[in-house]
């Protein structure tokens, strides 16, 4: 088995890769958004979707509507109590999406796009620099 390190730096951010291959030379380079298939991008999509709204529901990810010129923050708040009135914050999410789907898959689709994605059998480690 053969450990390869490779270094990314897209701005002011680096990434470090770990992969193995069995033969030297067989390792398999990080993909992005346009690499992937239309399954694997749809999923990472979706992903991207479910991580911002668990921050939006941990309290990590909160929008200024102010500097923003919008209403996202406030549509969330709403959502929020709403779930909250009917005794079901376990569907917050649901609500959230009922009234703000375009916001939150519009930023989904950035971060889809703007990430790289691991090959099987690759390890990351971000957030070094």
């Amino acid at each position: 088995m053969v450990w390869y390190v490779r270094v990314f730096t897209r701005g002011t951010n680096q990434l470090v890769i770990m992969s193995r291959a069995a033969m030297p030379g067989k390792e398999e380079a990080m993909k992005t958004y346009t690499e992937l298939t239309p399954e694997q991008q749809a999923k990472a999509v979706d992903k991207a979707t479910v991580n911002i709204l668990t921050a939006i529901l941990e309290g990590s990810l909160r929008f200024d509507d102010a500097k923003n010129g919008d209403d996202l923050q406030a549509r969330i708040d709403t959502a929020c109590a709403r779930a909250e009135e009917m005794q079901t914050p376990w569907f917050a999410h649901e609500y959230i999406m009922g009234t703000c789907r375009d916001d939150i898959e519009g930023m989904a689709q950035c971060d889809a796009e703007s990430s790289l994605y691991l090959e099987a059998g690759e390890f990351c480690i971000a957030g070094i620099a």
